[in-house]
């Protein structure tokens, strides 16, 4: 029999371009099981999510006594609670888990564990095997003397990186790992980078299929994580109906037919009827497939799978709630994958859809809306029950192998470019990826707009549209003239925030205090953000409050102690959002984030060699004739007499606060600095400290060893003077009378019939790009004369 050599990787999976030749394969771990219980003899029964969930729904419903710690939640939310507990159960079985019978003699497993253990039991038989019981078997098979017609199996991605279950397979067969050279983003040079930041997801769309046009000769490879169906209708609607992608369209009007169809008899919600009349239903769709267009073929694919789903649910569940039906049918359209073809056979440019599946060099490489480093979710289990699944072969992965490979990838991938690199993103994302924070400031950005097609239309002035007779809403002034002075009092007080809010909203300072106009906090919450950086300061000020410079010097596992003890009650006073029903999983994913965050911290300022930390350190004193008032968010003192402060932010863009440091326009560092002076007669050395991201960004790496340096052109006494300059400005506009209301909108300067009293002096700070966003006020500006 012929043998084969099989390239195995775990994102193999997701490439398009086909490179197998008659004895040499490129298998993801899907393809490769197949392949393996094909030559082993084996037919394991396979069901659909939604088959397997439907099953163990049944399983529950029958042996409700069985699992009582998890009584409530499967009342409440029984799909919910069959696909999580499901969900645990594959998950233990692939890395390595065996079956509740693997417990040891005279074991006494946490109570979760043995519930779960008896509740797999009963299910075991209805569910179908799980990818860690098929490899399981074949790992039996092999053991047993079946012949596998394997020459060779090469690893391209690290054995660590494989759950358990695939290593004990893989150490059965002849295998061997492929070896990476190490590689940084500085081995390639600049000019070999292009950047592109295209102003919308779609214009950045059309920019990557006007790219595969231009380099069709040329040997060029893409990686498109994401958006590729939005790449697929703008190849088919620029005449390039060739090059998409061909990822499936997702929700379509086809496949909602059948929760219309069930829509009109929502009750009494019995099973039977609902099964009937999902059969009914799809019977006529298949009976008239040749009438419809190939939209059709995954509804009947949905249509059918429920069918099945619900004959699954079997006599335990007589009638089902319509929520619940809802719920089904919206698993059964989940379930259904996208069936990319192989783009090289369309004449297209090469692409893989994940950067560990590029494995082969490339000349040169375009990487398209790279996407942010999301972070593995902590195992949601105790250590004590961790430690029990772990004597009994389960050997969960470790968190920090899985949440760094994203970052490997992408330097694996980048190391295969042997001759150009280029990034195409649009605008506005919520969070950088690894490649853009690695490469954005070594590299010129090239802006792309949108086409004049795309710009006709938004502005309205294409020919063919038909106008909507509606009155548009009137221009918002630019100015408050008023014949009165405003400015603040001479012997004004005021924080850092009023004195920010003063320069960049002077509209919003005068209602806040002059006017005594306050928001009002009952039916409303702070933002997301505001309560994640609440909760991350309130926890590091316990942990200095408690353990003092101690804090330091603990060990990741006596930081972790002290951690999980505290972040409950930390949540109760200030995260209270995560603890409401529905929010475990935002809650495991924060706890995790500031976990390292704060441990990280902790290492970088004793890498530092900091002592006599404070946190909330008061500090006062005088600026542009005002009693300025503040509180540092940390301070510390090092060996050689110097001090340090760091303002600890809560944001996903640390790009923002880079770009701050290098325009010289960190006034809260700038005047925290200026009255920490004031009160010891030193000028301490200023930095911000970027949770998510676990970022120092300074202006000294030699005071902050471990800190992101950035380059700034002016002095701490030239900073002074620009914020001096611009509060100058603002005290001279107000003496006038004249409030400027909209900072930004500089197409409606002269609209409201009020021209621009002044400018911004060149001296003073660079304008605030978040004028608007941040201005609670804003709906009571008023309009323009012509309304």
């Amino acid at each position: 029999m012929v043998q084969r050599t099989v390239l195995v990787g775990l994102d193999i999976g997701l490439s398009y371009p086909s490179h197998d030749s008659l004895l040499v394969s490129r298998m993801g771990p899907q393809a490769f099981l197949d392949f393996l219980e094909v030559h082993a003899g084996l037919q394991p029964a396979k069901l659909s999510p939604s088959e397997r969930i439907a099953s163990f729904m049944a399983v529950m419903r029958r042996n409700e006594s069985v699992f009582p710690s998890f009584l409530a939640s499967w009342k409440v939310a029984p799909l919910a609670t069959a696909k999580e507990l499901l969900g645990w159960i594959d998950t233990w079985y692939l890395h390595g888990w065996e079956g509740g019978e693997a417990f040891t003699e005279g074991q006494d497993p946490p109570q979760r564990i043995a519930q779960i253990s008896a509740l797999e039991f009963l299910a075991r038989e209805h569910l179908g095997a799980s990818i860690g019981r098929r490899l399981l078997t074949v790992a039996a098979a092999i053991r047993s003397g079946i012949f596998i017609p394997l020459h060779h199996v090469e690893l391209v991605d690290d054995i660590k990186d494989w759950p358990k279950a695939w290593q004990t397979v893989l150490s059965l067969l002849p295998c061997s790992q492929r070896t990476w050279k190490e590689f940084t983003l500085d081995d390639i040079t600049s000019d070999r980078i292009q950047f592109f930041i295209c102003h919308s997801t779609l214009t950045a769309a059309r920019q990557l299929a006007e790219f595969s046009d231009k380099n069709k000769s040329a040997s060029y490879f893409a990686i498109i994580e994401k958006e590729g169906t939005l790449f697929d209708e703008v190849n088919a609607t620029s005449g390039r109906p060739e090059a998409g992608m061909r990822e499936s369209a997702g929700v379509t009007p086809e496949s909602q037919r059948l929760l219309q169809e069930l829509a009109k008899y929502k009750e009494p919600g019995d099973l039977e009827f609902s099964r009937a009349r999902a059969l009914e239903v799809t019977k006529r769709v298949i009976s008239k497939r040749g009438s419809f267009g190939t939209e059709w073929t995954g509804a009947i694919a949905e249509a059918s799978l429920f069918v099945r789903t619900l004959e699954r649910l079997g006599p335990d569940y007589d009638s089902l709630p319509w929520a619940l039906l809802v719920e089904l049918l919206s698993l059964c359209r989940s379930s259904d994958q996208p069936h990319p073809l192989h783009r090289e056979l369309l004449g297209s440019l090469p692409a893989v859809r994940s950067a560990g599946a590029l494995i082969e060099a490339v000349d040169s490489l375009v990487w398209f809306m790279p996407q942010p480093a999301n972070r593995a979710d902590p195992w949601p289990w105790t250590t004590h029950e961790i430690e029990t699944l772990n004597v009994n072969g389960c050997e969960l992965m470790d968190l920090e192998t899985l949440n760094s490979r994203p970052l490997r990838m992408m330097l694996r991938a980048c190391s295969l470019v042997q001759g150009s690199l280029t990034v195409i993103v649009p605008s506005i994302r919520e969070e950088l990826s690894p490649l853009e924070l690695s490469i954005a400031a070594r590299t010129a950005e090239t802006r792309v707009e949108p086409c004049e097609l795309e710009q006709a239309v938004m502005k309205g002035t294409i020919t063919g549209l038909k106008e909507i007779s509606a009155r548009a809403l009137p221009s918002v002034h630019r100015w408050w003239k008023l014949p009165l002075s405003l400015a603040p009092d001479p012997d004004w007080k005021t924080s850092f925030s009023q004195l920010s809010t003063f320069i960049d909203r002077p509209a919003q300072w005068l209602f806040e205090k002059k006017a005594g106009i306050q928001i009002g906090t009952l039916l409303s919450q702070q933002k997301e953000s505001l309560r994640r950086g609440t909760c991350a300061h309130a926890l590091v000020e316990r942990l200095f409050a408690e353990k003092g410079d101690a804090a330091l010097l603990l060990s990741k596992q006596e930081f972790k102690q002290w951690f999980e003890a505290v972040f409950p009650k930390t949540l109760e006073h200030c995260g209270y959002s995560y603890l409401e029903p529905g929010a475990s999983r935002e809650k495991i994913h924060y706890q995790n984030t500031l976990f390292e965050s704060v441990l990280s911290l902790c290492q970088t300022l004793h890498d530092a060699g900091t002592s006599n930390i404070r946190l909330e350190y008061e500090v006062s004193g005088s600026f542009c004739h005002a009693e300025l008032l503040g509180s540092i968010d940390l301070v510390f003192e090092k060996t050689d007499g110097s001090i340090g402060l760091i303002d600890m932010k809560y944001s996903f863009w640390p790009q923002g606060y880079i770009d701050k440091m290098v325009s010289d326009a960190d006034m809260q560092l700038t005047l925290y600095s200026e009255l920490y002076r004031q009160k010891n007669k030193i000028l301490p050395e200023p930095a911000y400290w970027i949770f998510p991201s676990r970022k120092l960004i300074t202006r000294n790496r030699s005071f902050f060893s471990t800190g992101h340096q950035v380059t700034s052109a002016h002095s701490h006494a030239q900073r002074l003077a620009m914020i001096e300059a611009s509060v100058n400005w603002r005290k001279q506009e107000l003496a006038q009378g004249n409030i400027e209301v909209v900072c930004q909108a500089s197409d409606c300067l002269v609209k409201s019939g009020t021209a621009l009293a002044s400018v911004p002096p060149a001296a003073g700070l660079p304008k605030s790009e978040t004028w608007d966003a941040n201005d609670p006020y804003l709906g009571l500006y008023g309009w323009g004369i012509e309304a």
